[in-house]
């Protein structure tokens, strides 16, 4: 199913040995190279420490919460964390990304995004437009499919028949 990752960031993590709350899931940690969320930052209710619980290891997403076996899931960051430390280090963000066509034309900024929540990975970016033209538009929804290239600045994206009727009319 698709979610807006707004919807689960500041999503409890639950314990499925428990039935308790473990914490709170915060800041997804991106592989821009396969927009695809590895791992999320957690606000752990136990410990001070900083978390992070592995995209993989969530077994469901429901209305209550973040379902996972237990509190072991859930990992101190720390150079022990050797999957994670690219990608930490890389501090990966797509939303206010700004996103570009292929023949360099500036569309917008990213607003938000969708995943899927079977395989955590980004489906769809909605694109807030530039410029005073673009106000009382709507976000412009991009597919997955249409994305080219993800860098630290930019996000490039297919200038598709109907993307560049969108830009026109924008315009």
């Amino acid at each position: 199913m698709l979610r807006f990752i707004d919807d689960i960031i500041g999503m409890q993590v639950l314990s499925l040995q428990t039935g308790g709350p473990l914490g709170e899931l915060t800041t997804p940690i991106i592989n821009p190279h396969q927009l695809k969320i590895e791992a999320f930052y957690c606000q752990s209710s136990s410990s001070k420490l900083e978390t992070a619980l592995f995209s993989s290891d969530i077994r469901e997403l429901t209305r209550s919460g973040a379902i996972v076996d237990d509190y072991t899931k859930l990992m101190t960051i720390d150079d022990d964390l050797v999957r994670l430390q690219d990608l930490i280090q890389l501090n990966f963000t797509l939303i206010s990304k700004s996103v570009i066509s292929n023949s360099g034309r500036k569309i917008g900024k990213v607003d938000t995004y969708t995943i899927d929540d079977m395989q955590f990975t980004v489906n769809k970016i909605y694109v807030q437009r530039r410029g005073l033209k673009g106000i009382g538009m709507g976000d412009l929804i991009i597919d997955r499919s249409q994305i080219i290239e993800v860098t630290d600045e930019y996000v490039m994206v297919k200038e598709s028949t109907e993307l560049a009727a969108n830009l026109v009319a924008a315009s």
